[in-house]
């Protein structure tokens, strides 16, 4: 799958291409739990997050069931799972137009990195495309530095700001 040009992170030399390592992208399916779950262990530590099988199970609940319309694709390299990307359709009101917002994504810490995260969004793009998509987004910790330089040198910034309000499920079956 290739990414647009704008949202390639950096040209690749001929020396590079040839020593790129084999990568498949494919969709996750209800029967990938402990494919992916190892993965998602390693994202949660490298956010600094403690990750447990609770936390791991929710998340892959709504995976499995699409809850949301949430989906998800393993990338591999050389037959080994090396990264994940989960995503959903969004409307964008404003725009009138529909968008594939990535809800988190997961390239690995080895050197493959930048090739796992380029086929990654190489497969939800084309993806977006495919089902007559007109955007995909995603969100930056403000303090990534190096997430937010990535970020410009493939998309544009949106003006739009996110805020969370925490629901406490205990308030509302008191209420």
């Amino acid at each position: 799958m290739t990414v647009p040009e704008k949202a390639k992170p950096r040209k690749r030399t001929r020396d590079r291409a040839a020593a790129r390592p084999s990568i498949e992208v494919r969709a996750m399916g209800p029967t990938d739990y402990f494919v992916w779950q190892p993965l998602f262990a390693q994202h949660v530590d490298a956010l600094g997050e403690s990750s447990n099988d609770g936390r791991a199970l929710g998340v892959w609940r709504h995976v499995a069931s699409k809850t949301g319309n949430l989906e998800g694709m393993i990338a591999f390299v050389e037959g080994e799972p090396r990264g994940y990307v989960l995503f959903r359709e969004r409307l964008d009101i404003r725009g009138a137009r529909t968008v594939l917002n990535i809800e988190a994504k997961y390239s690995g810490a080895d050197s493959n990195r930048a090739a796992v995260n380029e086929e990654l969004l190489g497969a939800v793009f084309a993806a977006a495309a495919k089902r007559g998509f007109d955007a995909i987004s995603w969100l930056v910790d403000a303090e990534d530095e190096v997430g937010l330089q990535q970020s410009a040198r493939m998309g544009s910034r949106s003006d739009e700001v996110r805020f969370e309000i925490t629901v406490d499920s205990r308030q509302q079956s008191e209420g």
